[in-house]
């Protein structure tokens, strides 16, 4: 109001705000509070309730303004989460495969039934308006029956949609293309064990590439490996040419399936070799490490 004159149009759309009957019937999206963290003030702040780790069940609470009995509203429940993009078999991985992972939601302590996944990372709960309060409702959301639950998989986001006749349409699984891709195998009978040898210890895993390299723009390696506590435990090398271990291939006391980039001129027709070598044991903390599967994944220009 402050600075807006008597009589001013502004007044009328302000003077709606407050009023109850403004909203009736239309679609509304409601979200979490998700707290709020003021670093110069922090005893005035409240814990921030995303990222949510799936597997702990943590109730999320939600407000919704409406009271939705004999209204004819749908709602949508859409959650963001992460940590089950890909999937924990190699060969899926790299088919880029959206790995079956259920998830149960419940609301108010009631079992949604129609639970989907819409992406690599987007799940869509139909939710009946009976389970739905107005004022408080309560969200827990976890890992459905036959999902891996993983500790790693969060949830990032989550938002309610209230919709009003006429609906619009729901959302439907989004497929992706299938990436253009060679995947040569190993001629290495595996698994390849570096656990419980010397530092120093290397082992080779070898390739016989027959594709013309000259063909293809990206080269990558897929691993399935475990324990393999820090980068400064192992190098890896492609016919003499060292490459980084990334972060993500890094878990202590873990089995991890991840692809690492591969620089395409270090390939070569014929026979290629990739040697690991178990250059340290990091103060003792650490034994090795295992290699269960390897694959090169050439991707087509």
């Amino acid at each position: 109001w402050f600075g807006v004159e008597d009589g001013s149009e502004k007044h009328k759309v302000l003077s709606q705000m407050g009023y109850p009957k403004t909203l009736i019937g239309h679609d509304k999206l409601h979200k979490p509070d998700n707290g709020f963290v003021y670093w110069a003030y922090a005893h005035e702040s409240w814990p921030e309730t995303f990222p949510i780790g799936l597997v702990y069940g943590t109730p999320i609470k939600i407000i919704v303004g409406d009271d939705l009995r004999h209204t004819g509203a749908t709602a949508r429940l859409t959650m963001k989460i992460s940590g089950l993009e890909t999937s924990a078999n190699l060969y899926e991985m790299i088919a880029s495969v959206v790995p079956n992972e259920p998830i149960m939601v419940l609301i108010n302590g009631q079992l949604v039934p129609d639970t989907k996944r819409l992406d690599k990372t987007i799940y869509l709960a139909n939710v009946p308006t009976a389970l739905l309060a107005r004022g408080v409702n309560e969200v827990r959301v976890l890992p459905g029956k036959g999902s891996s639950a993983r500790i790693a998989a969060m949830i990032e986001s989550m938002e309610l949609l209230i919709d009003y006749p006429p609906y619009t349409a729901e959302p439907q699984m989004r497929a992706e293309p299938a990436p253009d891709i060679t995947v040569v195998r190993t001629t290495t009978k595996m698994p390849v064990s570096l656990y419980d040898v010397p530092v120093g210890t290397s082992k080779t895993v070898a390739f016989d590439v027959n594709q013309n390299l000259s063909r293809y723009s990206k080269a990558q390696l897929g691993l399935d490996v475990e324990d393999i506590d820090a980068p400064a435990e192992t190098t890896l090398k492609i016919n003499g040419t060292e490459v980084a271990i990334p972060p993500l291939m890094i878990r202590d006391y873990g089995r991890v399936v991840g692809m690492i980039d591969l620089p395409l001129m270090a390939l070569q027709q014929g026979s290629n070799k990739i040697s690991f070598t178990f250059v340290s044991n990091l103060g003792g903390t650490t034994n090795g490490f295992d290699i269960f599967q390897a694959v090169l994944v050439l991707t087509k220009k």
